[in-house]
């Protein structure tokens, strides 16, 4: 807090330590308004214990500090989230009694440590971090040495990569049940991980050697590929998106000083983590997918894809304590970002269309509230972590009834991602639509074709002319077909209160924005189609592609979806027996060839043998159980 509201929260306390603006009788699970009393009483603690705050000698601030404490102590609010009773609260009291130290007199210390001891040592992932931390700090301030070893014991056990939560096995982390979580949940478990390894090493209650490697092997693997410099997608923190400034939250740079000085084996590669967050080593070039997640980044150095699938080994995003509000239909399976610096997406959540997030594909009825289907096995990828294919069977529905269903394949090599849809089933006239993009708008667009000149996009909504690209801000869009992109660029508006009832419990003004929207319509009867996206693109660039693609779609049906790239791979989902650019299979799969190696993967997780034929050479393959690759060297 500022000076000057230190001072408002002063002149503001009332007699009985309590604050008039603050309602302690609402018990809303997010927006608890009673987290204010908290966070007034811990900023005056803080300037209390600060020598160089300028109202640190203020003879005011300490009686305040007491009476506010007081209240809380005497009232002990409480809330119908059970996280800020048992977590929230005893770490905020925490806080001021290591802060206040000797300036709490013997009753306030004793009471202070009963709501410090409201934590109980359970949970898994985030959940247990944050109640082992406390558990450690309450056993410090009490002397309990045996119950400082058992949170510490419990606190290592955590770190680990089997369980059905926290640290996945291919770098996902999961809270609340299979959930990517890696930069909500998932940022919480890591900071508190970092700093208690901090806090006891060279101790006999260090962390352990192989724990240090399994947490070293989970930051390069997971996180660092999770982000570009310090911002992420909303893949990576489900429904904390509906939340201000969480594309952020993957900034690690304050961890990743500590833990190169822990961790010397592999000090060098997180130091290029850290280095590479500070934006003073070039970013990371190459593909990865995560099996266990269902997530996948295609990094270059113009920019980063990611893309969140669904499937029936992952649950869909969650709408819980009225957070998440527009997001639950559609956010998580199958969207797709494309992010530069970082501000493409930051700040707008409040004025998005939710249901036209980049990459979701809706029935084309403004009054669609279709759910997505994530009950699909048939998820996952193939890549040789240079280039590689991600498909989701996408489906919607209405109830139990599904409505819209058509199988989805994204195809990334070089700067390049194409993305086929075919083999659509619905019973609706009405056709559908895909969402390219919705991003913040750059003030300038451009469109063009391979039959005529580029031109500056001129008006705030438009349908283009069939075959026409767009290019705004370095990236391309462009539709493979002979079909017409639909732009509107423009401002939105809306407020933090629409997506996140948290918001309502303070002043929450509208929100307006630039917005670009691009998105590709596909009219009834529904026809396979599919669009291109340019990580690199320029007016030069875009036109020599409109006029000579660099891909070559060899099949786009609802049985094989198949892409080669000029001086690259090809790339083919089978989804069932089938044969095509000399590649012939008899199981479904997905399968890559470059040159003279093939990548096979089941995506249903099932693994199993098939005959893989290239060149009319049968080569007997051992797909594994659980998604990974298996490598074949072709002759």
């Amino acid at each position: 807090m500022d000076e000057d509201s230190i001072r408002e929260s002063v002149d503001k306390l009332s007699d009985d330590g309590s604050w008039p603006d603050i309602d302690y009788a609402s018990d809303h699970p997010s927006g608890w308004p009673s987290v204010r009393h908290l966070l007034r009483m811990v900023a005056l603690a803080h300037v209390a214990e600060t020598p160089s705050h300028p109202l640190h000698s203020d003879p005011t601030i300490y009686p305040a500090l007491h009476k506010s404490l007081d209240y809380w102590l005497q009232h002990r609010p409480q809330c119908s989230n059970w996280w800020w009773n048992e977590i929230g609260v005893p770490r905020v009291v925490r806080d001021v009694v290591v802060l206040c130290g000797d300036e709490l007199d013997d009753e306030q210390r004793r009471a202070a440590l009963q709501v410090v001891r409201q934590h109980d040592l359970r949970g898994t992932g985030a959940n247990l971090m944050w109640s082992a931390e406390l558990a450690i700090h309450y056993a410090c301030l009490t002397g309990n040495d045996k119950y400082l070893e058992r949170a510490i014991a419990s606190t290592w056990q955590e770190v680990k990569d089997n369980g059905r939560e926290g640290i996945q096995e291919d770098g996902s982390y999961f809270q609340h049940g299979p959930r990517l979580h890696n930069f909500s949940y998932g940022k919480s478990y890591l900071r508190i991980a970092v700093e208690l390894a901090w806090q006891f090493h060279d101790t006999p209650l260090a962390m352990p050697a192989e724990k240090r490697a399994l947490f070293t092997k989970y930051l390069l693997e997971g996180p660092q590929w999770m982000v570009r410099g310090i911002h992420t997608a909303p893949g990576t923190i489900d429904r904390a998106f509906a939340r201000k400034g969480r594309l952020t939250n993957s900034d690690l740079r304050h961890e990743l000083k500590y833990w190169e000085l822990l961790e010397p084996q592999r000090r060098a590669e997180v130091e290029q983590f850290r280095l590479r967050q500070e934006g003073q080593v070039p970013p990371l070039v190459g593909h990865r997918h995560w099996r266990i997640g269902n997530f996948t980044t295609h990094h270059r150095h113009d920019a980063t894809v990611f893309l969140k699938t669904a499937s029936n080994r992952t649950r869909i995003t969650e709408q819980v304590n009225g957070e998440n509000l527009k997001g639950t239909p559609y956010l998580c399976g199958g969207d797709c970002y494309l992010i530069r610096d970082g501000s493409e997406y930051n700040g707008l959540q409040p004025v998005l269309e939710w249901r036209h997030l980049p990459g979701v594909t809706v029935l084309d009825e403004e009054a669609d509230r279709t759910k997505l289907d994530a009950e699909q096995p048939f998820v996952g990828a193939v890549s040789d972590q240079t280039s590689g294919m991600t498909v989701m069977p996408y489906a919607r529905k209405q109830g139990a009834r599904q409505v819209l269903s058509v199988n989805k394949a994204w195809f990334f090599h070089d700067d390049l991602v194409v993305c086929l849809l075919a083999g659509w089933d619905t019973q609706h006239r009405a056709g559908a639509v895909t969402s390219l993009d919705q991003c913040r708008f750059r003030g300038v667009a451009t469109t063009g074709s391979p039959r005529g000149p580029a031109t500056a996009l001129n008006t705030t909504e438009c349908q283009l002319e069939p075959g026409q690209w767009l290019l705004h801000n370095g990236f391309g869009y462009m539709p493979l077909e002979d079909e017409a992109l639909w732009v509107r660029a423009g401002d939105q508006t809306g407020r933090w209160s629409d997506i996140n009832s948290r918001y309502s419990q303070e002043d929450d003004p509208p929100v307006t924005e630039p917005v670009l929207n691009v998105r590709l319509h596909h009219p009834s009867p529904l026809r396979a189609t599919g669009y291109a996206l340019v990580l690199d693109a320029s007016r030069r660039k875009l036109q020599s592609l409109a006029q000579q693609p660099t891909w070559n779609v060899l099949s786009n049906t609802k049985q094989l979806q198949a892409v080669g790239f000029e001086n690259g791979p090809t790339l083919i989902a089978f989804y069932e027996p089938g044969e095509v650019a000399d590649v012939a299979v008899d199981q479904p799969c997905l399968v890559m060839v470059r040159g003279d190696t093939a990548y096979v993967c089941d995506p249903t997780h099932q693994g199993g043998s098939l005959v893989l034929r290239h060149q009319g050479q049968d080569y007997r393959v051992q797909t594994p159980p659980d998604g990974r690759v298996a490598t074949i060297e072709l002759q």
